[in-house]
This record gives structure tokens, sequence and C-alpha cells, in this order.
């Protein structure tokens, strides 16, 4: 009984996105609207955290499933592997080494001298080496490692320093929206800041975990897409 109200007050609040998604005309996920919706009754009270964390913590524990279709995406189009994430990510962990590095020498004007070179220099072999969004991609990695935590200011940061990247910076394609009367552009790419709501969401607790379940996870990546090179040779016969 508990997970079967549980999992009516999820579907309740997605039935309410989808409605908000129908009614407004703008690009936006129902999903999204639903995660924005489960954060506000979750701050106000309307939702207590027991009354869902049971059946959300089987929806995360499943969460590895939902990798099966971007993982035949790039089996079919390896091509696309040079300037997926793993560039942006490696450039960003290399430049928080050694900002963090530097930190510890307790040198307050060494450590801002050395981050202001290393965000420059992680923005200029982002765009020169073309991974995934340039030199924006490497920049969104030293934002969140410039406001990580949860003060209001760190929030607050993340929030201004990613609409300059994706808005300011990145730009692109424009939607024209027109809402009560009134005319307005919508940029795509600030889209991106929708997904501050999952990251606000997270509180670091696992969900469901036992070793087996632990080795099943280990074991299903490797395996499945085993599997699926098999299937598509087999298809490309």
């Amino acid at each position: 009984m508990k997970i079967l109200r549980q999992s009516a007050i999820i579907a309740a609040v997605c039935a309410v996105a989808e409605l908000i998604k129908y009614l407004l005309p703008l690009p936006i996920p129902a999903s999204v609207y639903g995660l924005i919706l489960m954060l506000l009754a979750l701050l106000t009270g309307l939702i207590k955290p027991e009354q869902s964390s049971t059946v959300a913590d089987f929806f995360l524990s499943i969460m590895p499933v939902l990798f099966i279709a971007p993982t035949v995406a790039l089996i079919t189009q390896p091509e696309h592997l040079a300037v997926m994430g793993g560039p942006v990510v490696l450039l960003g962990i290399l430049g928080i080494h050694l900002m963090e590095t530097v930190r510890k020498k307790q040198k307050t004007w060494l450590y801002l001298l050395v981050a202001a070179l290393v965000v420059a220099a992680g923005a200029v072999l982002g765009t020169l080496g073309m991974v995934d969004y340039y030199g924006a991609g490497v920049l969104t990695v030293f934002i969140f490692y410039f406001f990580h935590g949860r003060r209001w200011w760190c929030l607050l940061g993340q929030l201004a320093a990613l609409y300059w990247v994706n808005v300011e910076l990145l730009g692109g394609l424009m939607y024209p929206i027109q809402l009560f009367g009134m005319d307005f552009e919508l940029c795509q790419q600030g889209l991106a800041l929708l997904a501050l709501v999952p990251i606000w969401l997270y509180r670091g607790r696992q969900g469901y975990h036992s070793k087996p379940f632990q080795y099943a996870c280990y074991a299903f990546y490797p395996v499945h897409m085993l599997l699926l090179v098999l299937v598509l040779n087999f298809v490309n016969r």
C-alpha cells in the first residue's frame, strides 16, 4: 500500500507537469516541469520526503537502464566519441588538480593567479581541441569547482555563471514565444540552466544497494555493450 501511495504521488506530479507542458508554449519537456514541481512541493512541505523516498530510490537504482539508448548511438556513430565529454572532463580535472595543489600552499595571491591562468588555458585548449561545447564546456567544469557547496552564494554563482556561459557566450537558436499576448524570444541553450534543478535536488544519499546489486551494476555496462556490438555485427552481415 505504501508503494502504491508513493507511486500515485509521483504520478500525480507527472500528470500536472504534462498539463503545464500542454498549456504553456515553451520548448521545455514535461519531465523538467515535474522536477520543478517536486522541488517546490518538497521545499514547501506539501510533500514530505518519506512520502516518495521508497519509490524514488527504486527509480534511482534502475537509472543505468536509461544509458542503453545513448550507448547504442555511440556504437553506431563512434566518430563522435572524440568530441564527447571525456576530453572536457579531463581538461577540467587537470586544471582543478593544479589549482588545488597551489591552494594548499596557502598563498592567496598565487592561487588567484594560477586559477586565472588555468581558466584561460582551459578555455583556449578546449576551443582549439574542439571538445564538446569547446571552451565553454571546460568553463562549465570550473564553474562547479569554484561554486561547489550548498550555500546561497554558491547556488547563485552557479546560476549566474551558467547563464553567462550558455546564453551570453554560446547563445544559439532563439525560440519565438507568444505568451499572454506578448512576444518573447527564448534562447535554446539557456534551457541548460534547468539542469540545476536535479543537481540541487541531489542530497548525496544512495538508493537501494547491496553487494549483488553493486556487482551487477559494475557488470551491466561492459556486458550490455558487448551484447550490443554482437547484435550490431549480426544485423550488418
